[in-house]
């Protein structure tokens, strides 16, 4: 008589098998992982979800395909741009899901609050130059409720030379590269007056260089034409909590002036000798 041990421990193993094929695979073997959802809330939130239990999904905000090394999504998140999204869903055992894509479209209305936590106060209607829009920093920016005073400052090579003008812009668009170029000229301290040694680190645009809010780091002092959409958009539509003051803008009168904004008269001024006068500031950004 044949011994027949030999089949019965082969079928034991296909039987094992097919047990752990079901607890590792209970929708079958090479199940396929469900394609991700991805939706975009009025915040501009961004969610990912899969209907597969337990499954891992990683995403992408650039346009590439997703794979096993890009993010893992844990957490709805914020967009600023048009953005597209892809995910993939992956769990072992499973075939990997197919990728999913969505284009979303991001849009801001002059008076909501952007991505920094401050309204936006102008809209250009389309990306260009890396930006869109504008938006003031949130009331409060500097720690204190009321927008602080600062000075405009001079800029001299020595403490005897001759104060400079940096070379800065009036127009929509140039508050960015105002700050940036007035910055590079006074250094981290600026004069504080038409002649003499005295300095400050505490001048309008380096504070608002260094500033950073809610993660953003990217602020400036706004150009003379940008602080009028700002008294325009948001003083006389009472956001923002700007005061009726005056407040500095980022452009140069000459090498002695630079351009104020009184907002409770609507006057843009750019009195004699006034970089030593101290104004209010409100810094912003571009995204």
């Amino acid at each position: 008589m044949k011994n027949k041990s030999p089949s019965v421990a082969i079928m034991l193993m296909i039987i094992i098998t097919f047990i752990f094929i079901l607890i590792a695979c209970p929708n079958g073997p090479g199940a396929t992982v469900e394609t991700p959802v991805i939706s975009m809330d009025g915040l501009h939130m961004v969610s990912i979800t899969c209907a597969t239990s337990g499954a891992t999904v990683h995403y992408t905000t650039d346009g590439s395909d997703p794979t096993t090394s890009s993010d893992v999504y844990s957490a709805p998140f914020s967009i600023t741009h048009d953005t597209t999204v892809k995910a993939i869903a992956m769990k072992a055992g499973y075939v990997d899901s197919a990728i999913a894509s969505e284009n979303l479209s991001v849009a801001y209305c002059v008076g909501e609050i952007g991505p920094a936590g401050g309204y936006v106060f102008y809209d250009k209607l389309t990306e260009s130059d890396g930006w869109r829009y504008l938006e003031a920093a949130p009331a409060g920016w500097s720690g204190t409720s009321d927008d602080p005073i600062y000075i405009f400052g001079y800029c001299r090579p020595t403490p005897t030379g001759s104060n400079q003008i940096a070379g800065t812009d009036v127009t929509i668009g140039t508050g960015e590269a105002n700050t940036i170029t007035l910055v590079e000229a006074m250094g981290g301290s600026a004069y504080t007056e038409i002649t003499g040694t005295q300095t400050t680190a505490n001048y309008a645009v380096n504070m608002c260089a260094t500033h950073n809010e809610n993660g953003f780091d990217d602020w400036f002092l706004p150009s003379k034409d940008e602080l009028n959409l700002m008294y325009q958009n948001l003083y006389l539509q009472e956001l923002g909590s700007l005061e009726g003051a005056q407040y500095w803008s980022s452009s140069e009168g000459d090498a002695d002036d630079a351009w104020e904004h009184n907002l409770y008269t609507g006057n843009q001024e750019n009195s004699s000798n006034n970089r030593g006068s101290t104004y209010r500031v409100r810094p912003v950004r571009a995204f």
